[in-house]
């Protein structure tokens, strides 16, 4: 996600949820490694704040217009949305994440959260428990 700037993906986003007729499941992660950031010019601080406000861009309600979000590295000061998807009030997001910090973060910004398949069964509880906590 810190890849993206947010305008570049909320219009695309919502034509392949208009072509989907409405299924589009939208996944993302923040990625980690740093061989893998240094290729896009990105550095790992910060890269957790960075994605929360894409994805703000990307979660904002189907029914404005335009989208008003400051963030550290990008303005969107009335920016018109010329595509709406056929999700409301938002797409559906699903967030990978693993670290704890991550899996809160997910739990704010998605409907789902991905962790990695090999962790003990004590570590996926936690995570779901890091997931659902803040939600209730």
């Amino acid at each position: 996600m810190p890849l993206q700037k947010p305008l570049d993906s909320v219009e695309p986003l919502a034509a392949l949820d208009l072509l989907s007729g409405g299924k589009l499941v939208f996944g993302t992660g923040i990625g980690y490694r740093d061989v893998d950031l240094k290729v896009f010019g990105v550095l790992c601080d910060g890269l957790g704040p960075c994605s929360e406000e894409c994805l703000t861009a990307i979660r904002c309600p189907r029914a404005e217009d335009f989208l008003a979000i400051k963030g550290a590295a990008f303005e969107l000061d009335h920016a018109n949305r010329t595509v709406k998807s056929l999700q409301t009030p938002t797409l559906a997001i699903w967030v990978g994440a693993n670290a704890d910090i991550a899996i809160r973060r997910a739990a704010g910004i998605g409907n789902c959260c991905y962790i990695k398949p090999y962790n003990t069964l004590a570590t996926a509880l936690r995570r779901h428990d890091g997931f659902h906590q803040p939600c209730q």
